[in-house]
């Protein structure tokens, strides 16, 4: 259960970042996101999570829904433990119980395209609640490009909540999309709650699924 929380990180941090135009207010998001990068990559931290996956079938009905309590902890911004505290479905209880009683790691990374200004057409506007809203998207994309938008404190840059898409989906992928909520903790940004849907069809495998984590507990070391 960690795909998902490694690709918001890294749709943030390396697409985001580096994605939008010398607007202020612009600027001084891109540059707590590049700070954030930094820490990320030395830091150490914990967190639960609670998530619910649901399996949908292609119409969108909820077919199935599992539940996963997990801990993770991260060395260096790098995962090194992921612990099921429980899980609903017993496939997946059968698997953790074969490792004897070890903590299962993992290592997953989601290469994302650096985006550079002239490759990105962007816009600021009023958001909700008093937000900044920074939306941008690649002008010629390509298959797995990332479009969104950001919503930020407009007097402090802080990053509040996003939304992502693909404008241009990548086999075998058909659907994708991703909201979160961001929260911050021992001066880094963490995301507190994710909601992502997808559907996918390739040669061996199909299916459409909607995963909703909350993170919680973080601690940093």
């Amino acid at each position: 259960m960690i795909e998902h929380l490694r690709t918001a990180l890294c749709i943030l941090l390396f697409a985001a970042s580096a994605a939008l135009s010398q607007d202020p207010l612009v600027a001084r998001v891109q540059q707590r996101l590049d700070e954030q990068r930094e820490r990320q990559a030395k830091a150490s931290y914990s967190y639960h999570t609670l998530t619910l996956m649901h399996t949908l079938d292609q119409q969108g009905n909820v077919e199935k829904v599992d539940t996963f309590r997990n801990w993770q902890r991260y060395v260096n911004g790098s995962l090194v433990t992921d612990s099921l505290i429980y899980s609903s479905d017993a496939k997946r209880r059968e698997r953790e119980s074969k490792k004897d009683g070890k903590e299962g790691k993992h290592s997953q990374s989601v290469e994302l395209p650096t985006l550079t200004d002239p490759a990105i057409e962007c816009a600021v506007g009023p958001g909700a609640d008093g937000l900044a809203a920074i939306s941008f998207k690649p002008r010629k994309p390509r298959g797995g490009d990332v479009a969104g938008e950001l919503l930020v404190d407009p007097a402090s840059g802080g990053l509040r909540a996003s939304t992502f898409t693909m404008p241009k989906l990548k086999w075998p992928v058909k659907e994708f999309s991703m909201k979160l909520d961001w929260t911050e903790a021992g001066g880094l940004l963490f995301p507190s709650y994710i909601w992502m849907q997808a559907r996918w069809n390739a040669i061996v495998s199909s299916g459409r699924i909607r995963i909703e984590t909350t993170i919680s507990d973080i601690r940093v070391e």
